[in-house]
């Protein structure tokens, strides 16, 4: 990833020195150096394993994009059941099924952001704990006040619990609680239904605005990809939001 932004940086450095060039002589003097450094920046690329020699098309899953939609298409059908529930319909273990997998999706969409924003910043500090070293990135890339900062913490701890809790179950006994649709069910039934699902995917939600919209963003690299990554939020986020009263 750094390799890439070196060449994206030093594609904008040349753009500014052309649009300042005084003569034909110095922009084809500025074309022929950017182009003999894109030769060599390829061919370094093809000695590390990069890419490959000749031409070869590069692609790229936008992977938290993908992950937003299986957690909205998860979180439809676990509030779906959810209804049918309340309607003495037994859709209790087909809203656990969803839910489960609306959930982990969510906490996967958060997680794909910080993959695809932890090398846009310089290198943080080792935190161990998911929630705290995502928040950390998050914040340092966008420019998050302590309020929203906190807030975020406070989300990504709730959502990386929950989600720690269906894919790392204990395998013991708990007393039965109440859920949603005013039954006594297990636990997990009552941890992972409708309503949670839809809390997760809020969750989701909110890290991705703030990566659409930050408040102050780190850096020239940060800026360009909120352009680079805008067409996602277009097409993809935004329709999933709208379905979401009040989000």
């Amino acid at each position: 990833m750094e390799r890439i932004h070196i060449l994206k940086d030093a594609g904008e450095e040349y753009e500014r020195r052309k649009a300042a060039a005084t003569s034909p002589e110095e922009r084809d003097t500025l074309m022929r150096e950017f182009a003999e450094f894109r030769t060599r920046h390829r061919e370094e690329d093809i000695r590390r394993g990069k890419r490959l020699p000749g031409f070869h098309l590069q692609t790229q899953q936008i992977m938290w994009a993908r992950w937003i939609e299986i957690a909205a298409s998860h979180e439809r059908d676990a509030m779906k059941a959810l209804d049918a529930a309340r309607a003495g319909e037994p859709q209790l273990a087909e809203e656990l099924r969803q839910s489960l997998v609306a959930i982990t999706a969510a906490a996967c969409a958060v997680e794909a952001l910080y993959e695809d924003v932890k090398y846009l910043i310089d290198d943080r500090r080792r935190i161990d704990d998911a929630a705290e070293r995502i928040t950390d990135c998050l914040s340092e890339a966008f420019g998050l006040p302590r309020t929203e900062h906190d807030q975020l913490l406070d989300n990504l701890t709730w959502l990386f619990e929950r989600r720690n809790e269906g894919l790392h179950p204990y395998s013991e006994m708990a007393p039965t609680e109440v859920h949603p649709a005013g039954l006594n069910t297990s636990a997990e039934m009552a941890h992972f239904n409708g309503q949670e699902s839809r809390k997760a995917l809020v969750v989701a939600l909110g890290a991705l605005e703030l990566a659409a919209n930050p408040p102050s963003p780190a850096n020239r690299r940060v800026e360009r990809w909120i352009d680079d990554r805008r067409t996602y939020h277009e097409q993809v986020v935004d329709p999933i939001r709208s379905t979401i009263t009040g989000h």
